[in-house]
């Protein structure tokens, strides 16, 4: 079976996802990754472990079976037979375009999205028919506005983040801002205006 590479992948992926995709998805070992990676088995398996947990989860279940799919090479057999993978889940299909895209691209919408997100009575909601996830916002008075439209594969990156966390899961499964999500939000608008404050170079 193919393994995800690291050039397969898109650059913004956590490292734990990746290790996650190799063992799950993939079959390579827990010694094996820890010994790539240059970590104890034990930190390898807290977070196969965690993620297996998180698979509950109908959007984080999609996120991870889109990355699995960009599979582009096999691994070494060496690596399969000193141990198995806790369990293999059936790769969900989805109906929106799973493109991935460049870590600019991922700030950019993290900036506007998480933004409204951070918002009092703020909530992010998406069912699998939806080609696209909103955001809306419960207003004081009881009305619901809608502040945001975003991409389901943004919306997957997201949660593979940690930025978003399910906070009902259902036929319309709504998603909360976490505080990792938070601390982003603050660190991509300090960049971005860094960036604002430093004037272009300017060719001669």
């Amino acid at each position: 079976m193919p393994e995800p590479t690291d050039a397969s992948l898109p650059k913004w992926l956590p490292a734990a996802v990746r290790h996650y995709l190799h063992h799950i998805e993939d079959g390579t070992s827990l010694r094996a990754l820890a010994r790539r990676e240059g970590l104890h088995a034990s930190t390898i398996l807290r977070q196969v472990r965690r993620f297996e947990s998180r698979r509950d989860d109908p959007l984080m279940d999609e996120a991870l079976s889109a990355m699995s799919r960009h599979a582009c090479r096999p691994i070494d057999a060496s690596a399969r037979k000193e141990d198995q993978p806790m369990s293999v889940h059936p790769r969900a299909s989805t109906q929106a375009s799973q493109a991935l895209f460049d870590e600019q691209s991922l700030a950019s919408e993290g900036r506007r999205v998480l933004r409204r997100l951070a918002e009092p009575g703020a909530v992010m909601a998406i069912a699998p028919e939806m080609e696209k996830a909103v955001v809306v916002r419960e207003m004081p008075d009881g009305r619901s506005l809608r502040t945001a439209v975003l991409e389901r594969a943004v919306a997957q990156a997201f949660t593979l983040q940690d930025w978003i966390t399910c906070r009902k899961p259902g036929r319309i499964s709504t998603y909360e801002i976490t505080s990792a999500g938070r601390a982003a939000l603050r660190r991509l608008v300090e960049e971005e205006d860094r960036r604002r404050q430093t004037p272009d170079d300017v060719a001669p």
